[in-house]
């Protein structure tokens, strides 16, 4: 009898003694092996697609965050430095402990914590030349940084890791143009003819 095109029967199962079932568990459990090391059980895939974070939690961290830094604005301008310059190094000690983590490179913390605390306030201070000159020596102590530390020499990577980090996260810039910077600071446009 067929049903919708295929048919009801089934060829017959062979039979197998003890021995052959063995020899079949041992080749079916090393093929699970194969497997389950190629994908994660089912219950780390239930995990992998969760966040991993409470959602109600993180909304409110950064509602919290979103205020301080806006109020901050409002308030007092230099309040707003101290709070970038936090946000720069904690984007900092991130970068550097995934890049450590990862790939093993060991970017210099405090050097770049320092100066790009510094590059935001010398930025706020002198505007974009202080905040150049502070990545200057930013890059100059991650180099000094890394001569000095005996335990691990001169690595090339954690150098260039570490210059990269300075540019990457609090690197200065002026989107609108040095220019049109210096205008605003000093008071805009002047009056002519009246």
């Amino acid at each position: 009898m067929a049903t919708g095109g295929r048919s009801a029967e089934r060829p017959p199962v062979p039979r197998r003694d003890a021995a052959d079932t063995a020899g079949a568990a041992d080749t079916a459990g090393a093929h699970a092996q194969r497997s389950t090391a190629a994908r994660p059980r089912g219950g780390a895939e239930a995990e992998k697609k969760s966040a991993g974070r409470d959602l109600g939690a993180a909304i409110g961290v950064g509602v919290g965050l979103g205020a301080v830094i806006i109020a901050s604005l409002f308030i007092v301008k230099a309040v707003f430095v101290g709070v970038m310059a936090v946000a720069v190094v904690v984007g900092l000690w991130e970068l550097t402990s995934r890049l450590e983590a990862r790939k093993g490179i060991k970017a210099p913390l405090v050097p770049l914590a320092v100066g790009g605390a510094a590059m935001v306030v010398a930025g706020y201070v002198r505007g974009p030349e202080g905040a150049w000159v502070a990545m200057a020596l930013t890059a100059l102590a991650v180099l000094v940084w890394r001569m000095t530390d005996a335990a691990r020499g001169l690595s090339e990577a954690d150098v260039t890791a570490g210059v990269f980090a300075a540019f990457y996260v609090p690197a200065p810039r002026d989107v609108r143009g040095d220019d049109a910077h210096r205008g605003r600071r000093r008071g805009g446009c002047s009056r002519s003819g009246s």
